[in-house]
């Protein structure tokens, strides 16, 4: 149903928080588009056609996938993701939601410390063994700007449980003299570092940010957006605390 599919892409939203412009664009565009046809009578000259069965299920399968997320259920999820890529991966709705399927593939992976271009302020380390939560973000993307400062709290309350690492690409309309400013207004006081060619970002399959990854005894146990980790105690559930 078309509700399915509103559902599957919103999910994909949240879980990207800045997407690239165009796409953002193209979004708006198509929920627009969907809620006027939601409106139009069921029947009639020129009413748009009902999505095919197929878009149906994609959009049934990536609303489970999230739920099994939410639950932290990532072996479900990521088998999920395995047989749905194999049943829908030509259908638009299973194409808007991907991002969801790549972020759930990270959970598992070696937390690595990749090269950096610069330290911003601080230093820090994956080595260390402490539980580290590692957040991207820009200084142009106004999630960002909401979220960045906010995890300034977090990292003081879990001092001693778990570090954090600030990490940006500097792109678009940011610049190094920007990010720094930016720290510096908003009293930010955890590491941020500059990443290499976006070689972070790739690892971690993020392609829209704010997003964040939680390394913990050598291992990425947890992929999304940084505002999820406030919600019913998830970040305390992942540090088993």
């Amino acid at each position: 149903m078309i509700r399915n599919l509103i559902f599957a892409m919103a999910a994909s939203i949240a879980m990207t928080g800045c997407a690239d412009p165009a796409t953002q664009t193209k979004i708006d565009e198509l929920t627009k588009r969907v809620e006027a046809l939601e409106q139009r009578p069921a029947a009639g000259p020129g009413a748009a056609a009902a999505p095919s069965a197929a878009e149906q299920e994609a959009g049934e399968a990536l609303r489970g996938i999230n739920e099994k997320m939410a639950k932290m259920d990532y072996a479900g999820a990521k088998a999920d993701c395995d047989q749905a890529m194999k049943k829908y991966a030509s259908t638009r709705a299973f194409r808007r939601g991907a991002r969801t399927c790549r972020e759930v593939a990270v959970v598992g992976k070696e937390g690595k410390m990749l090269e950096l271009d610069k330290w911003f302020q601080g230093e820090a380390t994956l080595a260390s063994g402490e539980p580290t939560l590692l957040v991207f973000w820009e200084q142009w993307c106004p999630h960002c700007k909401r979220e960045v400062p906010v995890l300034e709290k977090t990292y003081n309350d879990y001092k001693g449980k778990m570090n954090v690492i600030g990490l940006t690409k500097v792109n678009r309309s940011a610049t190094d003299e920007k990010v720094a400013e930016f720290i510096t207004e908003k009293k930010v006081s955890y590491p941020m570092a500059k990443e290499k060619d976006g070689n972070w970002s790739q690892y971690y399959a993020v392609t829209g940010v704010p997003a964040a990854a939680l390394v913990k005894d050598g291992k990425v146990v947890w992929r999304g957006h940084p505002a999820q980790l406030n919600r019913d105690g998830l970040l305390d559930k992942l540090l088993g605390s």
